[in-house]
């Protein structure tokens, strides 16, 4: 995750002048990229040899001027933010150095991500669709893949498992539509998108070897790309606190994002951003 962290950016308008800024920054950390999307490279080592897999995924934009509007799901406190997050690598590592997961885990956990997106006053930037009532999903050809359909938390039940709406394309980066002005779509053009879940566990998907399943690499490949680990001289480590005053429970990421649900503007913050 890569943040900008600055009042100016965070109470910026999201005109053009934020959109070439969040633009000119997306470049200098994607890897590759194309018209809207770009993509990042991560590798992961087999614990036991040098097996090495390599995994290409999508670079995605948060930014503060979401609180609110339409794209709600993408906001972030203090400025903006681009992520990078590998479902393929999630999975393998904890395969390799956890505990297995289950085949129908990273669909799961895809399907319950779109599930949960907000629901603004403008209704839901993205949402799973129904299965229609043939029970056939819009790529017919592909059986229902969960282990345990039974066990299927309610908001995934009768859901079509190949396909998702949006009225965001949730493989874009920097979005032209977000650097708008108006909290609300009805300056957007009136389509939505019909996205993809069949690659992240249909093997004849040409993305999932990419994207999921890993692509094989030599470990020298990866050691080209990113260097030897043998050379690293710098970790970030969590600084160790000393003072046992403090209440050293640990915060979960779920209470944090849960305060943000109450994150309003100061008046004075408002204030400064009529200046």
């Amino acid at each position: 995750m890569l943040l900008v962290i600055s009042q100016r950016v965070a109470f910026a308008s999201p005109d053009s002048n934020l959109f070439d800024f969040a633009k000119t920054l997306r470049d200098l950390l994607a890897q590759e990229g194309a018209d809207r999307v770009h993509w990042q490279r991560l590798y992961l080592a087999h614990p036991s040899d040098k097996r090495c897999l390599k995994f290409t995924f999508t670079i995605d934009y948060f930014g503060a001027q979401a609180d609110g509007r339409w794209w709600h799901d993408h906001r972030v406190p203090g400025g903006i933010a681009f992520t990078a997050n590998s479902v393929g690598h999630m999975k393998w590592y904890a395969d390799w150095y956890e505990q297995p997961r289950k085949n129908d885990w990273v669909l799961r956990q895809a399907m319950e991500t779109i599930a949960g997106s907000a629901n603004t006053s403008y209704g839901k930037a993205t949402w799973l669709k129904s299965l229609p009532d043939s029970r056939q999903p819009v790529v017919a050809r592909l059986a229902n893949p969960f282990d345990d359909q039974h066990s299927l938390k309610p908001a995934l039940r009768d859901k079509d498992w190949t396909r998702y709406g949006g009225f965001l394309h949730t493989d874009h980066s920097v979005r032209p539509e977000f650097f708008r002005e108006s909290p609300a779509p009805d300056d957007i053009d009136d389509k939505s998108w019909l996205q993809d879940f069949t690659y992240l566990y249909d093997p004849t998907s040409p993305d999932h070897a990419r994207f999921v399943a890993g692509e094989e690499c030599p470990f020298s490949e990866a050691v080209a790309d990113i260097g030897d680990p043998e050379t690293y001289v710098e970790i970030e480590t969590p600084r160790i606190q000393t003072d046992s005053s403090i209440d050293e429970r640990p915060i979960s990421l779920r209470s944090l994002f849960a305060k943000c649900e109450d994150w309003q503007l100061l008046p004075e913050e408002v204030k400064a951003m009529l200046l």
